[in-house]
């Protein structure tokens, strides 16, 4: 038997939940997570000023923003798996990602004024 199970993410981020399945021989509970990188339909706040370079990378990646500061930067593959999370308060963050193999990766980061997700290319 085959059940699909469809949610529509009104953000960015991780969800969590049950599936409960019940029949006369018990119950069964199975946990599903669940990590949204960037989908259709979920807004994204634009920071102007956002700068993430160079774009493809080898391995080292900038990221700096003149208004502000960065509070967060996370990295996700493609498979929506964190990567990486720094908890940063600063205006620029350079990033090592050259033990990842190449490929397309998502940068998330969290400013003052918003989130903003970049596409990033490892080569």
């Amino acid at each position: 038997m085959l059940v699909l199970i469809y949610f529509t993410p009104n953000e960015v981020g991780t969800y969590t939940g049950e599936l409960m399945l019940k029949s006369n021989g018990g119950d069964l509970t199975i946990p599903l997570s669940g990590t949204v990188v960037e989908g259709t339909g979920i807004d994204k706040i634009t920071n102007a000023h956002l700068n993430i370079y160079p774009n493809p990378t080898e391995g080292h990646l900038y990221v700096d923003t003149k208004t502000g500061n960065i509070q967060s930067i996370q990295v996700y593959n493609r498979q929506g798996d964190l990567l990486l999370e720094q908890k940063i308060n600063t205006s620029n963050q350079a990033l090592d990602l050259s033990k990842w193999g190449s490929g397309l990766y998502f940068v998330s980061v969290q400013t003052d004024e918003g989130v903003e997700i970049h596409k990033i290319i490892l080569q």
